[in-house]
């Protein structure tokens, strides 16, 4: 199955880690892990192969970034053309998410695996609330950057980790029990 790749193309995705402006962990290679997980999976449901096109639009959308202007002023505060565009990804990677999990729900469902389906929906709920969180974080940062972009940053740095491995947690037990 394609469920383990998968795991890997959420930790590139949802983490970020950057040493002197390099991203240690590049969204493109998530993307490109999801897009083969989901390639994997695509017979299974619709939902999944919504997820594959989603992850194709994010491959060229981070081919696109790399060459992008900057969103940012001098000090690193998002422009409001910035953080309108950070708000389309964020609904676009809402979608990829969902086409995941809710695939993962429904498909459990119908294979009987009403406990793994439940899980899979109680983690669509907890990715909700970080994609909300963020989207509220993102507002308050840029109206005051120096005050409260710190803490927020640290916040939603711990939430990733968390979110990361619970999503992951999720795929590797969706790929132990599918394929018994």
């Amino acid at each position: 199955m394609g469920f383990h790749v998968m795991a890997w193309g959420i930790v590139f995705v949802l983490l970020s880690f950057q040493i002197n402006g390099i991203d240690i962990l590049p969204d493109i290679i998530g993307y490109i892990l999801m897009m083969i997980g989901f390639s994997r999976i695509e017979s299974y449901h619709p939902h999944f192969r919504r997820g594959k096109l989603l992850s194709i639009v994010f491959i060229v959308l981070s081919l696109i970034g790399m060459f992008q202007i900057r969103w940012t002023n001098p000090d690193g505060v998002l422009l409001a053309g910035g953080l309108l565009l950070s708000l389309v990804i964020l609904v676009l990677q809402v979608m990829l998410f969902y086409s995941l999990i809710m695939g993962i729900e429904e498909v459990s469902r119908l294979r009987g695996k009403l406990e793994l389906a439940d899980l899979a929906r109680g983690r669509w709920k907890l990715y909700l609330f970080y994609v909300v969180a963020i989207a509220i974080s993102m507002l308050i940062i840029w109206s005051q950057p120096l005050l409260f972009g710190p803490f927020i940053a640290i916040l939603a740095f711990i939430f990733s980790i968390v979110l990361t491995y619970l999503l992951c947690a999720l795929c590797t037990r969706t790929e132990r029990e599918w394929t018994t």
